[in-house]
């Protein structure tokens, strides 16, 4: 992979992953029409890494706020983090057990299938 196919690849995240669509979804159809090759998911992680940091970044002053806050004895603040920290619990258990064959079910005709299902869902939150 190249730099030009890196970047382009990078804007595919950083458009998609915000939006209520899949913006893995959307790298492994871009890799797949642009015919791009890549070891593993190791390019996958550092894009949703640069997310993860952005946002991060934007979000600086309320996460310093909740952190000072939960440190500090609010109830609330520490049931927020215990929130988050709970919902990432049963991703990395799915992720541990069924990882590979998540993986080799990535394909690309699989990834447009659930697109137009997610399609379909969200035009529906509009009737």
């Amino acid at each position: 992979m190249n730099f030009i196919e890196a970047l382009i690849l990078g804007f595919v995240q950083g458009l998609t992953e915000l939006l209520p669509i899949s913006s893995s979804g959307h790298l492994v159809l871009f890799q797949y029409f642009l015919n791009i090759k890549q070891p593993g998911l190791i390019l996958e992680v550092i894009l949703h890494m640069g997310t993860l940091t952005s946002i991060c970044i934007y979000f600086w002053v309320d996460i310093k706020k909740l952190i000072t806050t939960s440190i500090s004895g609010s109830f609330k603040s520490r049931k927020k983090i215990y929130c988050v920290f709970i919902s990432i619990l049963p991703v990395i258990t799915f992720g541990l057990l069924f990882g590979n064959l998540i993986d080799k079910l990535f394909s690309p005709t699989l990834v447009i299938l659930m697109l137009y299902i997610n399609a379909l869902i969200l035009l529906m939150t509009y009737f």
